[in-house]
């Protein structure tokens, strides 16, 4: 039983002396990573995703020719925002019945 625990202690020991969180390190985003860190090369990744979504509904928006602030551009946004999310979900829902099928 003992053996086991040598390397988990040793992990967490080390990981203790890391000039960085763990979970950055391994990859695992949150706004806190230090840069150089896997977790903020995702939160980068992420964010420049977001802007380039959003740059895309409000061209798309506009060539319908509606101006931003008025009750149909916020309208077309709110949509094109639910279909990204309903994708996203579906796109979840796929992988975890992937993931409980497997043997």
């Amino acid at each position: 039983m003992y053996r086991h625990l040598t390397p988990i202690s040793a992990v967490l020991l080390v990981g203790c002396t890391w000039s960085y969180r763990p979970d950055c390190v391994f990859g695992i985003a949150n706004n806190n990573c230090a840069p150089g860190t896997a977790g903020y090369d995702q939160v980068q990744q992420a964010q420049a995703q977001a802007a380039a979504a959003a740059a895309n509904d409000d061209a798309k928006c506009q060539s319908y020719g509606l101006q931003p602030g008025s009750p149909g551009y916020a309208q077309c946004r709110m949509n094109l925002d639910n279909q990204r999310a309903q994708v996203a979900a579906s796109d979840r829902a796929i992988a975890l019945q992937y993931l409980l099928n497997r043997h």
